[in-house]
């Protein structure tokens, strides 16, 4: 029984530390299973296109890429993608929400914050390796602008 439960936990810990890349412009359903996410905790997706972003927003079950990310999250894996593409304007607006870490085409981790007015206090711990993300009805106090000039942070409007 010790030796199963020592298993189990060796397999956990594996997981755990476990990084699975996937190029999004050739994915294959037959390539990938729910034994992606039983093996790795971490999924990079790269190169993943705006028409793939779209069906994953509007929870396409007939579309193989949706079925499998949403198989991922249900399973508790931490999804990073990068676009592949530069118009963030693109990425629909609902993925912002999800549980899912967005990249620029660059490699820019996209931050949002959904309040009115955005702060200092909002802006101080992002870093140059982010990029924010500033929605239509969103303003911003002068001492955020300050920071984010100041760290050199590339600011993206969407309309």
């Amino acid at each position: 029984m010790d030796q199963l439960v020592d298993l189990i936990v060796q397999k956990i810990l594996q997981r755990q530390t476990a990084v699975l890349q996937v190029d999004c412009s050739q994915f294959d359903e037959k390539a990938h299973s729910v034994s992606d996410f039983t093996n790795h905790q971490q999924i990079q997706l790269q190169n993943v296109g705006a028409i793939q972003l779209a069906k994953l927003a509007k929870l396409d079950a007939n579309d193989a890429f949706t079925s499998w990310l949403l198989k991922g999250l249900e399973l508790e894996c931490e999804f990073s993608l990068q676009l592949a593409f530069a118009a963030v304007c693109l990425v629909p607006k609902e993925l912002f929400t999800w549980p899912i870490t967005l990249k620029t085409k660059q490699g820019k981790k996209l931050q949002t914050f959904f309040q009115k007015v955005i702060t200092y206090q909002d802006v101080a711990l992002l870093t140059n390796e982010d990029a924010l993300v500033l929605f239509r009805q969103q303003k911003m106090t002068a001492l955020a602008q300050e920071e984010l000039a100041k760290k050199k942070i590339q600011q993206i409007e969407r309309f």
